[in-house]
């Protein structure tokens, strides 16, 4: 099963000219590894992420495009609520038990309502 990762790791890699061989000798991994990696069957670790980074010399913006990418990717998330307020914690309650019934645009209209919040996040961040 193709992935958002795996697929972006594959194109990566051949617009690079780049075997499956030369990746695995440049990532310290097994080239059955990559494969799997590309092919859906194996999660990429973390180390794996930084490597792919500095090899392809990814801008911040592309390495957070294939970490989120890597996130999607997974089935089962763990999210931890430890100092969310209760307010918090309804909202994200409420978001998961009615995300279902959501029409695509007002999906649509939440994502770009939370990019714009980690955007302004991010900015303050780069400000102090």
């Amino acid at each position: 099963m193709e992935t958002l990762f795996g697929v972006s790791l594959k194109r990566l890699r051949k617009a690079r000219e780049l075997t499956l061989e030369d990746l695995a000798s440049k990532t310290k991994v097994s080239k059955a590894f990559v494969a799997a990696i590309e092919k859906g069957k194996k999660k990429p670790p973390e180390t794996f992420l930084d490597r792919i980074s500095d090899i392809f010399d990814l801008s911040p913006s592309q390495k957070e495009d294939l970490r989120e990418k890597a996130f999607l990717d997974q089935n089962i998330w763990k999210i931890s609520m430890i100092g969310k307020g209760e307010q918090a914690r309804r909202v994200f309650l409420l978001f998961l038990k009615g995300y279902d019934k959501l029409s695509p645009c007002e999906k649509a209209e939440i994502l770009s309502i939370l990019r714009k919040a980690g955007d302004r996040k991010e900015k303050n961040s780069q400000n102090v």
